[in-house]
């Protein structure tokens, strides 16, 4: 069975968490220049103010490439401040170019100030995440970062969607059950172990919960917080009637978009003018991808090209000194937007001029 893309559904919340690492990070930098300039004697200046400024964009930007604020997890806050850590000397390598390109004010900090500052950010950094850690561990133990969480649906889309909350840090979401209509005996023991079967995960949720009516009285009741719909789209009547019973209660509802029978490597929401849809097909190289992998392949290109360029020549020479015709073997094929591109190699076979009688080689 095709698996969903990598990209994280569980996102609930996580903008103002993620703010509040992003202001801490900015804080962080700053503040680290400050006692820098101050230990240092060297005072603070307009320069100083610039290079705060920039090393903050710098960050946040090379933050977006490296996706430090998405890409989250509690289980080791090492490797977390490890993240952080390259990040922040991504940034200062951006700062060095920019110091190259534009000489003043940046060329008037202090060396001994910058070499400090660096690495003060990078410590204060990582020591944040173990921060922001033990804060959200201590909000957990506290009861004030959890929610309730039952699942609409006993399919393996299902056992995705625990996997993903599993895999949230921002939130605690504490599993209360999974309802669904095609189990109409809950307590019969056949019907249950089927049901552990179907759902990968569903070891660690306390209780065989029932079917949607079940679900409805529960929620009428505040017994949950939130519900995912992981139901397969073909299930559209079920969905509605879900959605229409939970309507009147105030838990929150979600329906987790079923892509497991697309065969699909590039998965990502997209918002269309407020309209939200899915990516399924899509051409990864357009906007600032398509910018960032063509400098991507051109520095590389060139890269190679240093390495393997003279094992190339002699390739080439070889070529031609053993059989007679040209070096390379020229393809048309087709490529982005189906344009016609030629296709070079090494000529590893001999020519052939085909007479009445063609030959496959």
């Amino acid at each position: 069975m095709p698996k969903l893309s990598d990209t994280k559904l569980i996102h609930t919340q996580q903008p103002l968490v993620t703010l509040l690492v992003r202001s801490m990070d900015s804080l962080v930098i700053a503040f680290a220049l400050v006692i820098c300039a101050w230990l240092l004697g060297s005072g603070w200046s307009r320069t100083h103010t610039i290079y705060a400024l920039v090393g903050v964009l710098a960050m946040q930007t090379v933050g977006e490439f490296l996706a430090i604020y998405r890409n989250w997890s509690l289980d080791n806050s090492l490797i977390q401040s490890g993240m952080v850590a390259v990040n922040w000397l991504v940034a200062c390598a951006l700062l060095i170019v920019l110091a190259v390109l534009f000489e003043r004010p940046f060329y008037d900090l202090n060396f001994k100030v910058a070499i400090y500052w660096v690495g003060l950010t990078t410590a204060l950094l990582g020591f944040s995440r173990v921060v922001v850690k033990t804060g959200i561990i201590w909000l957990r133990k506290h009861d004030r970062n959890t929610r309730r969480v039952a699942i609409a649906g006993a399919g393996p889309l299902a056992g995705y969607v625990i996997k993903k909350l599993k895999g949230n840090a921002w939130i605690d979401y504490r599993m209360t059950g999974i309802y669904d209509d095609r189990l109409p005996n809950q307590k019969d023991a056949a019907n249950s172990q089927r049901k552990h079967d179907l759902i990968e995960g569903i070891q660690e949720v306390s209780g065989i919960d029932g079917n949607f009516d079940d679900l409805y009285r529960a929620a009428m009741n505040n017994d949950i917080d939130v519900v995912f719909v992981a139901l397969p789209m073909r299930a559209e009547n079920k969905i509605q009637t879900i959605t229409r019973e939970l309507s009147a209660t105030t838990v929150a509802t979600y329906i987790v978009p079923d892509f497991y029978s697309i065969e699909t490597h590039y998965t990502h929401l997209v918002d269309i003018n407020g309209m939200p849809a899915v990516s399924i097909y899509e051409n990864p190289t357009r906007g600032l991808r398509g910018i960032v992998k063509r400098l991507e392949d051109f520095i590389l290109t060139c890269g190679i090209l240093l390495i393997f360029g003279l094992p190339m020549v002699l390739i080439a020479l070889g070529v031609k000194l053993s059989s007679k015709g040209p070096v390379f073997f020229m393809q048309r094929r087709y490529g982005l937007d189906g344009k016609p591109i030629k296709v070079f190699k090494f000529r590893s076979m001999r020519v052939m001029e085909n007479g009445e009688k063609v030959t496959q080689a």
